[in-house]
């Protein structure tokens, strides 16, 4: 492997997929529905398809997912034995109404989409418990916005010399990279919103079209680690999942810089999503098994090495995420 062969292959592979990733785009007067429907799309969980079950519930907003939990749950980590299945005593006291109708609404949304064809992944009952404490953390405070938490913590950081609340919007998607990162880790560091690591917080973010620094974000899923170690390219910069995630991150996107493309690093990123993913497997799946190999365009240019994805800790992660 080498930086043109890299060029080509990066570049065939965000080209034939672009039609696909730019459907992805979202908008900043959403940012509180993207909290619910990217924040927790982690561990093989489609929150996407589970966010379709609480919208025909009537319960699809952080104010009102926030209404379910009463005082003395918020703070509980979660239970398999209490909270594990529908069977579990909490969605049982839900079903009940408990938890007023929200909470029976939240059981019968949880039901349906167990019923249909999406996946769930490991972490699914324990990924739901989060959801509920955010939002319940989110509705008390915050008045059940995402939106409105971050913006306070924006103006507690950098003090913007703006009153009016669109200026203060505006200021706060013009902020750069790097001073998105130190918002983000303080953001983290308070440990509010439950569930929520600097991966999935970069997530939410990703694909916001207003915010300059949604450009230069990653997300480290399964794909890219994937599509790293079979083609070879992340020999080129020394990628390993034994890295912070931070720093492997960093790594990525210096390296995606030096290529000079004629997309962003975001763009790559999900480009190499849509073109590894499973979830697109239906047109693109690559580097996903050596028969879908067979029929890639760049197959000749990359090492096709998939006795990489046997080292200690690959598999792992990739459930991780």
């Amino acid at each position: 492997m080498d930086i043109e062969k890299a060029k080509e292959i990066i570049n065939h592979v965000v080209s034939s997929t672009e039609q696909r990733w730019r459907q992805y785009e979202t908008s900043w007067n959403e940012i509180d529905e993207v909290f619910i429907k990217r924040g927790y799309e982690r561990g093989g969980f489609e929150a996407w398809k589970f966010a379709e079950e609480l919208d025909k519930a009537g319960i699809f907003s952080i104010s009102e997912l926030g209404k379910i939990l009463p005082s003395e749950l918020h703070c509980k980590s979660y239970d398999r034995d209490f909270a594990g299945s529908l069977s579990k005593t909490f969605y049982e006291n839900a079903k009940k109404g408990v938890y007023g109708e929200n909470g029976r609404k939240f059981y019968h949304a949880v039901e349906c989409f167990l019923k249909r064809d999406a996946r769930k992944g490991q972490s699914f009952w324990e990924i739901l418990w989060q959801m509920l404490q955010s939002c319940f953390f989110l509705e008390r405070n915050f008045k059940g916005s995402f939106k409105s938490y971050l913006l306070e913590k924006f103006r507690e950081i950098f003090n913007p010399a703006v009153n009016d609340l669109t200026k203060l919007e505006k200021a706060f998607l013009s902020l750069s990279y790097d001073e998105y990162s130190k918002l983000k880790k303080s953001i983290l560091k308070e440990r509010k919103l439950a569930g929520i690591g600097p991966n999935m917080f970069d997530f939410i973010f990703a694909d916001i079209k207003e915010s300059a620094f949604a450009k230069e974000i990653i997300k480290l899923d399964s794909s890219n680690i994937r599509f790293f170690k079979v083609t070879g390219i992340g020999k080129l910069f020394g990628f390993s999942i034994n890295q912070d995630e931070e720093e492997t991150k960093d790594k990525i996107r210096d390296f995606l810089k030096t290529l000079n493309l004629p997309y962003t690093v975001r763009q790559i990123n999900e480009g190499v999503y849509t073109y590894c993913s499973r979830t697109e497997g239906e047109r693109f799946g690559y580097c996903l098994s050596e028969d879908k190999c067979s029929s890639c365009a760049v197959r000749e240019l990359c090492d096709r090495d998939f006795k990489a994805l046997e080292e200690r800790g690959v598999i792992k992660i990739f459930f991780d995420f």
